[in-house]
């Protein structure tokens, strides 16, 4: 444990030795944290659990993380998709969330190549950036979408500047799509957050950036949906490119390379204008990937060179 924790310390946050550093943690991670923190010999805190991802904490909690430098986060659901994360980074802290992490996990953070990470975010961040279309084919279907005038947010596990966030295990480049612009249908057949791996795909149908029809194993995801008002819009976007990752988490999973994932939810804390209190991302396994005409991920095969 002393030795992941240095190391994202020293390699994926360069935390100096006048920094404060935060480790947060709920009751399933309290073991880990405290041995995060002793290991880094800094604070660390236990939250109540999520009841869903991107759940706020507190407002306590909230002001309390802004008196930090640098927080590690070690919860079952992530608090990236939040405010209090994202108030956090305006104030210059570096954040990450290392979310349903385990001892598996802990060990693709320390195989991770993160220069090539860096080299494949490098090659793939101007393609998002011009994304007029994206075109994404799973499973016999078909859903297109817009990033027009959105900017993608590479996550390659090296979070040194000011006000930086990311998670651990690393790896994707993600964008929010133009909220009304994602029509077309897609089929989820490696699990979602929240939900984690499924025995069985959801192919979701969207109109104008709404789901508006599951079919499939669908019981579940239907009850948590309906619990949050705005929880069917399209949020997000993204391609995993780490060959290291593999599916020990759910978390992990969306970083696979080759993989894609597309979100329902939230995206305010993305890039997008869409608020609400979750954020739920559904993993697919070998999608074709096609943005502005060119192949970026065929049959599961990242197209990135290297």
């Amino acid at each position: 444990m002393e030795e992941v924790a240095q190391f994202i310390a020293n390699t994926c946050l360069n935390v100096q030795t006048d920094e404060d550093v935060l480790v947060v943690c709920d009751h399933v991670h309290s073991e880990m944290a405290a041995a995060f923190a002793e290991s880094l010999s800094c604070t660390f805190i236990s939250i109540p659990p999520l009841n869903c991802n991107g759940e706020e904490p507190s407002v306590q909690v909230s002001h309390f993380f802004q008196q930090f430098d640098v927080i590690i986060a070690l919860t079952t659901l992530s608090l990236g998709p939040t405010d209090a994360r994202k108030n956090a980074c305006q104030k210059g802290v570096r954040f990450v969330s290392m979310a349903g992490i385990t001892e598996e996990s802990l060990y693709t953070v320390l195989k991770t190549d993160y220069a090539l990470l860096e080299e494949r975010a490098f090659l793939l961040e101007p393609i998002f950036e011009a994304a007029e279309c994206i075109e994404v084919r799973s499973g016999g279907h078909t859903v297109t979408m817009s990033a027009k005038g959105r900017h993608p947010l590479p996550l390659t596990g090296i979070y040194t500047e000011r006000g930086a966030f990311g998670t651990l295990p690393e790896g994707e480049v993600l964008i929010s799509p133009v909220e009304a612009s994602v029509n077309g249908s897609f089929v989820v057949d490696v699990g979602m957050v929240g939900l984690g791996f499924f025995k069985q795909p959801i192919t979701f149908s969207v109109e104008k950036g709404k789901v508006v029809a599951l079919e499939g194993a669908k019981e579940a995801l239907e009850t948590i949906l309906n619990r949050y008002q705005g929880s069917r819009q399209i949020a997000e976007f993204a391609v995993g490119i780490n060959p290291a990752a593999q599916c020990h988490t759910i978390f992990e999973a969306k970083k696979i390379e080759g993989t894609c994932h597309l979100s329902v939810g939230d995206n305010h804390t993305i890039g997008g204008i869409h608020h609400c209190d979750i954020h739920m991302d559904g993993v697919i396994s070998t999608p074709t990937v096609v943005i502005d005409g060119k192949p970026v991920v065929e049959g599961g095969i990242l197209k990135c060179p290297r």
